[in-house]
């Protein structure tokens, strides 16, 4: 934790060389290990009413609570997503800027957030020449950044958030559609079907839904189905 800075600065360097999105979280996640960094969220700021998978770019957080957030449509709740508006700068989430007493709906996320880990978490806006463009979202139960470390970390978080963007938006290009099987299947898995549970539904063997499954994560670029169903959803191939 001492060498942090220079820490960092590796850090930069290997991101400048990494290929995947996955690859970008897992060299924030041990960069920032020692302070008990533990979930992450890359995600564009909204502008109008936009739900979690139009805005997220990358993430690494508990599935539960990514189900839990498709299904209620938390981002318009979050004070992760609502507040942190320009002026930016960097708060943390045990004491948004917002008015929780006022907003029983809010009060009832943040309240969530322990159940996943989230108890602490520190947001970090990436500001662009329209005001804030993007945000990067740190999380831990046990989460504790020293102020002197900040600025290398504010650094860093807007760099990752560069590179996601631009991995994301190569990856974009060369998606290819999903067959409309592939389709159905993550639709179902979205709604919390096991892979037995989709074959059943199909009448198709457990084996053809995973074949369909490692299908659909390979041209998504997902590393697993929970990201290929948020992917898969964020880029409207699939409705939830």
């Amino acid at each position: 934790m001492n060498n942090f800075r220079s820490d960092a600065l590796a850090a930069l360097a290997r991101l400048a060389n990494e290929k995947t999105v996955d690859g970008v979280v897992s060299i924030m996640a041990a960069a920032l290990a020692p302070f008990g960094a533990e979930f992450f969220s890359f995600y564009y700021a909204p502008r109008f009413r936009q739900d979690f998978n139009e805005l997220i770019l990358a993430y690494r957080i508990r599935a539960e609570c990514l189900r839990l957030y498709l299904k209620k449509d938390f981002t318009s709740l979050d004070a992760a997503f609502r507040c942190c508006q320009p002026p930016v700068e960097l708060f943390e989430l045990s004491a948004p800027p917002c008015d929780r007493g006022n907003d029983a709906e809010a009060s009832e996320v943040m309240a969530r957030a322990p159940n996943f880990r989230h108890s602490r978490g520190l947001l970090i806006p990436i500001a662009g020449s329209a005001g804030c463009t993007g945000k990067v979202w740190i999380g831990g139960a046990t989460l504790d950044f020293p102020a002197t470390k900040k600025p290398a970390i504010h650094l860093l978080a807007v760099y990752a958030f560069e590179r996601v963007r631009q991995i994301s938006s190569m990856r974009a290009q060369k998606t290819s559609s999903l067959t409309p099987r592939e389709r159905e299947i993550l639709t179902w898995i979205a709604a919390g079907k096991t892979a037995w549970e989709v074959g059943k539904i199909l009448k198709i063997a457990k084996r053809t839904v995973e074949e369909h499954c490692q299908a659909a994560m390979q041209k998504l670029g997902a590393m697993n189905r929970t990201q290929a169903v948020a992917l898969a959803v964020r880029d409207r191939l699939i409705t939830v």
